[in-house]
Order: structure tokens, then C-alpha cells, then sequence
């Protein structure tokens, strides 16, 4: 499964973006202050719901209009597509299309299971979500200290 598009109604100053990808591995890097972090907190968001308002910079309130969320495209197959699409006044409930077109809100622990491999959110901010302070951390490691690390974050993260 790959994400193949991204629609952003409203998250932080982004408003009104679609992203599309052509392939399961993308870089996304730009100068400062371009919407890096926050289109990853976006894709946060959409895969294991919206912060609460305790945490304003991880939630991603609007500033820019537009309704607080968005869809994502995703490739599960050669042959099928999934629409996920998530907004924070659900409650970060979250509504799955499948390749029938019949839409069906999914729980949460239900996407992560079938969608994500039961990879946690913290999971994938360990392994597959990197930004530049976790780049900084696993750069001070040496040697076989880096292979540990990233098992004990596996074995932490992951659900069975």
C-alpha cells in the first residue's frame, strides 16, 4: 500500500493542496518554512486522528481556511483503491472508501489493523516518518548501536 494522493482541505497553513505520488517511496524536502513538517503531521493526523487541543502544533488548527482535515488516496493494489478521509470535528473518527465505493467509518484500531499492519503512531514516527530531530539522534549512534536502536523501536512500537 502506497499513498497516491494527498487533498488537504485545511491543516496549519495549508489549505486547498493536492499532492500526487507515483511511487510507495517519496522524499518530500524543500527550503524552510515550505510546509515540510507540516504536511508530515498531516499524514499523522490522517493515519492515527487529530491531537487534542493540548498539543496546537501536532493538532494543526487552520490558519489558512478551509475545514480542518482532508482525504487520502491510497494504493492497496495493482487493481484497488482506498479513500481515507478524516476531519477533526469527527472527533478524528475516520471514513474508508473502498474499491466498491461503499464508505464505512472505520475505529481506529480496526485502519491500524488492517490498513497499517498494526504499525502504532509511534511506530511510524520511530521508523518511517523521520524528521530532521530524530536524523539527529539516530546520527549520534555508532555501529551496532544503530541496528539496536532501530529493533527496540520496532519491538516498542509494533502491535501483535
Amino acid at each position: 500500500m502506497f499513498i497516491r494522493e494527498l487533498q488537504v482541505d485545511g491543516y496549519g497553513a495549508l489549505h486547498g493542496v493536492k499532492l500526487s505520488f507515483e511511487t510507495p517511496v517519496t522524499i518530500i524536502y524543500g527550503r524552510n518554512e515550505a510546509g515540510k513538517s507540516t504536511l508530515l503531521r498531516f499524514v499523522r493526523s490522517m493515519l492515527y486522528g487529530f491531537p487534542t487541543r493540548k498539543d496546537p502544533v501536532e493538532r494543526g488548527e487552520p490558519v489558512a481556511g478551509g475545514r480542518h482535515g482532508g482525504r487520502m488516496i491510497l494504493s492497496v493494489s495493482p487493481e484497488a483503491e482506498w479513500v481515507l478521509e478524516r476531519y477533526a470535528e469527527r472527533g478524528s473518527g475516520l471514513i474508508v472508501r473502498d474499491e466498491s465505493g461503499s464508505d464505512r467509518p472505520m475505529p481506529q484500531q480496526e485502519w491500524e489493523r488492517l490498513a497499517l499492519g498494526g504499525v502504532s503512531e509511534r511506530l511510524f514516527r520511530q521508523l518511517f516518518a523521520v524528521t530532521l530531530d530524530e536524523l539527529h539522534e539516530i546520527r549520534s549512534l555508532q555501529g551496532e548501536e544503530i541496528g539496536n536502536y532501530l529493533y527496540h523501536a520496532g519491538m516498542a512500537g509494533a502491535r501483535h
